[in-house]
């Protein structure tokens, strides 16, 4: 009794198939590669304080173009000095902004008219009303409060320093809000750093761009090592030796 062969061709559909199914789940699932940011970039941590010591420390990493400059604030609110209400409103001047849709939304309470605990870890809608707030009027602000606004040669200067960044307002752990400077020169290790530092939304597109951000911590991160510097407010003594 002969028994007949099934022809090759009849398999090739499926083995086909097979490959294409294999090769549709690799791209869902396998992510781009981003190259590693070097060893040696690190942030530049300052801690904020209403005095001209930080506008020297800020303006000499803004000089330096260091790549990633964290500015520590000690308020879950941005009701901060007119001081740095004046390197926000610089930044702004710096050139055209990539606009979040997201933040085409408009906050018309105040700022005092938010309690505290309307920001936290769980949410970033209520953080990015408070900040675009912000945006809208901290020009006035600072032609109010800041004493160097209105000299126009330092207005031009900080404004040139500032254009190369990228601006990130992010609620941290302790819930006091960081304002985190990226340089656009390292654009190629934006994604890594970011997530290193555990501020970067998992939504938020790979490419960096000169933009507005924000973004909540609500837990407390381990991940990228920081080179801080202190402000010495100038109320404070010096110490005794």
């Amino acid at each position: 009794m002969t028994r007949e062969r099934t022809p090759k061709w009849v398999f090739l559909p499926l083995l086909l198939l097979c490959v294409s199914t294999l090769s549709c789940r690799n791209i869902r699932t396998t992510r781009p590669y981003h190259e590693p940011p070097p060893p040696d970039i690190k942030p530049t941590i300052i801690d904020y304080v209403e005095s001209n010591a930080f506008d020297t420390l800020f303006e000499s990493a803004l000089t330096n173009q260091d790549p990633v400059i964290v500015i520590q604030t000690d308020t879950s609110r941005p009701d901060w000095g007119p001081r740095l209400n004046a390197w926000i409103a610089a930044w702004n001047r710096g050139g055209k902004v990539v606009d979040e849709a997201r933040r085409k939304v408009r906050m018309q309470a105040p700022l005092g008219a938010l309690a505290p605990t309307a920001i936290n870890g769980e949410t970033v809608r209520e953080f990015r009303l408070l900040i675009d707030d912000l945006m809208t009027r901290v020009e006035e602000a600072a032609r109010r409060g800041s004493s160097w606004w209105s000299e126009e040669r330092t207005q031009r200067g900080r404004i040139a320093l500032l254009k190369p960044y990228s601006l990130r307002f992010h609620l941290d752990e302790n819930q006091q809000i960081q304002l985190i400077f990226f340089n656009g020169r390292y654009s190629r290790y934006y994604t890594e750093l970011m997530e290193s530092m555990a501020v970067r939304v998992r939504e938020e597109p790979d490419e960096w761009c000169r933009d507005v951000k924000c973004s909540c911590c609500p837990e407390r991160r381990t991940g990228t090592t920081a080179q801080r510097t202190r402000v010495r407010s100038e109320r404070e003594e010096p110490m005794q030796e």
